[in-house]
């Protein structure tokens, strides 16, 4: 097969698929790491490896030890690109109004795709970008799939470390036009935060920080400026207080008033 697809003209790459969860009964090499790592190496070894870029599409992990071993594997070999993720295996969708699977393959078990993995895609690719830069193959591009429906989510995943994107949910539901849409969101975005390539953002993701308070009325006006009630310490008083004052201040003199006479009487 890969001496076909080598030798085949228009073809620019070859994406090996080792994460599918859809062929019933066979498991998915991406999560058997030694199987993994032999079907890489013998991909590798073919007389016509090089003559066209190879990548490999990985299935989403979910544990940190998962994460650098098959960085530790995909680092070994002359592999040009990564794509995460797949489809989230085994998930299950009911048709209620007939009480069936939605599905007829696997007793309905199928991946799942689209908006529901899309924070399952952004920690992937983030991870597996900075484990592949530790281990010095920044040479491996990273193509960021899951959940793409906007130009925000194209954005959110080059800024994880992918050098590119893949739409294919939103391909489905929407056509072909979903891909200029989000171009268009996507160069928008960068148009607002200054940035002229991609190359200036990607991978930039920055750790937490608490986000600033907004300045209000409340704080310190510049040095210069006159004092105001809002940046004194005393309060303004209320003129609702100052008349309940002026009548308490009445009832104590009315008070003294009538003790006074009782007194001289």
């Amino acid at each position: 097969m890969l001496s076909r697809v080598y030798g085949t003209e228009g073809v620019s790459g070859v994406e090996l698929n080792l994460a599918c969860p859809n062929i019933p009964g066979k498991p998915m090499v991406a999560y058997d790491y030694d199987q993994l790592d032999a079907c890489l190496a013998k991909v590798c070894a073919h007389p016509l490896h090089g003559a066209k870029p190879l990548g490999v599409k990985l299935a989403p992990y979910f544990d940190i030890p998962h994460f650098h071993r098959v960085a530790d594997i995909v680092a070994k070999y002359p592999i040009q690109f990564i794509v995460s993720v797949n489809t989230i295996p085994n998930g299950l969708v009911i048709d209620s109004s007939n009480d069936c699977e939605a599905i007829a393959p696997k007793q309905g078990l199928g991946g799942l795709a689209g908006g529901f993995i899309k924070h399952t895609a952004l920690a992937n690719v983030r991870t597996l970008y900075q484990l592949l830069k530790d281990r010095k193959r920044e040479d491996i591009d990273i193509v960021g799939v899951g959940g793409v429906s906007s130009g925000r989510d194209a954005y959110e995943l080059i800024l994880c470390g992918a050098k590119a994107v893949q739409v294919g949910t939103c391909h489905w539901t929407e056509g072909a036009g979903c891909f200029k849409r989000i171009a268009d969101e996507l160069k928008a975005i960068m148009q607002e935060k200054g940035y002229n390539s991609i190359e200036e953002f990607r991978g930039k993701l920055k750790p937490y920080s608490r986000p600033s308070r907004k300045p209000t009325s409340c704080d310190a006006q510049n040095e210069n400026d006159p004092p105001t009630a809002a940046t004194t310490n005393k309060p303004e008083r209320s003129p609702g207080l100052d008349a309940v004052h002026k009548i308490l201040i009445g009832l104590i003199f009315l008070l003294l008033a009538v003790i006074l006479k009782q007194v001289a009487e």
